[in-house]
């Protein structure tokens, strides 16, 4: 047989699991964006309930402004994070693409495999046929020479 099949499989496979990795690692900074932008989302709405809060008792004006300020740098930091999350999940979309490609190249280099081992199977089994044909054709000769 012609090719190293172990070695590219062994390739493939690593470049397989290696996206897989990636995959995994985009997932999980997307994840942990989410989470992050969930609870920046959450101070805000406690912030505004704050505001609110402060705006009814009349609480100082320094603190009303000081509140605003932070909810300002805050849905600053939500749409920072809303833009980081957008991102992540187009990276993790071609980290899936690259993975589903790495598999594919996987699934094909074992299907030449297999070709190849059964290429040479029925080689192998045409030589033998060969022999055996003339081995009978030789067994014939013999058998109509000799004397009855």
């Amino acid at each position: 047989m012609g090719m190293n099949w172990k070695v590219v499989k062994d390739l493939r496979t690593r470049a397989q699991d290696e996206a897989l990795h990636k995959v995994e690692e985009s997932t999980e900074k997307q994840q942990q964006t989410l989470e992050s932008l969930n609870q920046i989302l959450s101070f805000i709405r406690d912030y505004k309930d704050q505001l609110n809060q402060f705006e009814t008792e009349g609480a100082p004006i320094a603190s009303i402004i000081r509140t605003r300020h932070f909810i300002d740098k805050l849905t600053a930091s939500a749409a920072a994070q809303e833009q980081l999350l957008v991102q992540l999940s187009f990276v993790t979309q071609q980290d899936k693409l690259q993975l589903i490609e790495r598999r594919a190249e996987l699934k094909a280099v074992e299907k030449l495999e297999l070709n190849e081992i059964e290429q040479h199977r029925r080689y192998q089994q045409s030589i033998e046929a060969k022999e055996l044909d003339e081995l009978a054709r030789r067994q014939f000769m013999a058998n109509s020479h000799s004397p009855s």
